[in-house]
């Protein structure tokens, strides 16, 4: 019975997801497989986890994730075209770490949107694309506050911050030599943001994995984001990330990981600070 009851967390995560349609031709509903599977070192990706500092005193918890509601497969096969659409949900939330486990809360982003992906494969390439229509708005938080000195820390006040944008990404993957190699770039069109800033930027990464056992991956990805500073300048957000996967690769899996980030600050209201550290990282794909 100890057993049953221990093998039960893993007999979960592999097991398939609810599904209403059938496996052929047609619509289905509620798909455990994303058409578009997810930038895994994109720190800005709808995701459930934690990832800890290692060189200072901060950690960030993210709660959300992207879901496909509906997608019509134009058949059973592993090459047939599919099309999903889907939202996206997500909280970003920067936290310091104190004492006797307190965790005062800095800075929290909220992001909620649809989106429309469409998957094939070529030969021996699987191709996909994602079209998002999504809304981010970012804040300081208590936690933010001195209350000795009265003061925000770092002299930085509230402000607004607010976007609304298109973001269009495309990407390929395919086998070489026993590993799995997914390249990708995309673009952001920003139509309403708070403060000023500029309303294109664009997005490259790539992704190497190996199957190190039937439920096991090994992966490293690497993502970079050009981003405005409100000054009219552009700069980057490079994050790097070394970890192992648990279950599903595009499915229900859990990721252990250690990455690096150099670049301006993940969150809207820091937007144009500097933020490099080390991290740890624990994330759950559902």
């Amino acid at each position: 019975m100890t057993r049953r009851l221990a093998a039960l967390p893993l007999a979960l995560l592999l097991a398939p997801a609810v599904s209403f349609g059938q496996s052929g031709r047609g619509w289905h509903v509620a798909q455990g497989e994303l058409t578009f599977a997810r930038l895994a070192a994109d720190p800005l990706e709808p995701r459930l986890g934690s990832v800890i500092y290692t060189d200072r005193n901060k950690l960030r918890l993210d709660i959300g994730n992207s879901l496909d509601l509906a997608t019509w497969r134009a058949g059973s096969a592993p090459e047939a075209a599919r099309i999903s659409v889907g939202v996206d949900l997500a909280t970003h939330t920067l936290l310091r770490r104190e004492p006797d486990f307190h965790f005062p809360v800095e800075a929290s982003d909220y992001l909620f949107g649809v989106n429309l992906t469409g998957r094939r494969r070529i030969g021996a390439t699987d191709l996909a694309g994602r079209l998002r229509i999504s809304h981010i708005s970012a804040h300081l938080v208590d936690g933010r506050f001195d209350k000795d000195s009265q003061t925000w820390r770092d002299g930085r006040l509230p402000r607004v911050y607010s976007r609304e944008y298109v973001e269009g990404t495309v990407s390929g993957r395919r086998s070489m030599s026993g590993f799995g190699v997914r390249l990708y770039g995309g673009a952001q069109a920003l139509f309403h943001v708070a403060p000023e800033l500029p309303k294109l930027t664009g997005q490259l990464g790539g992704e190497l994995t190996r199957r190190l056992a039937p439920v096991l991956t090994g992966y490293l990805a690497h993502d970079l984001k050009l981003r405005g500073t409100g000054s009219g300048a552009v700069g980057s957000m490079n994050s790097t990330q070394l970890g192992l996967r648990l279950g599903r690769p595009d499915g229900r899996n859990v990721d252990a990981f250690v990455t690096r980030y150099v670049g301006l600050s993940q969150h809207g209201e820091l937007f144009d600070q500097p933020d490099p550290h080390w991290a740890v990282g624990l994330l759950f794909g559902w």
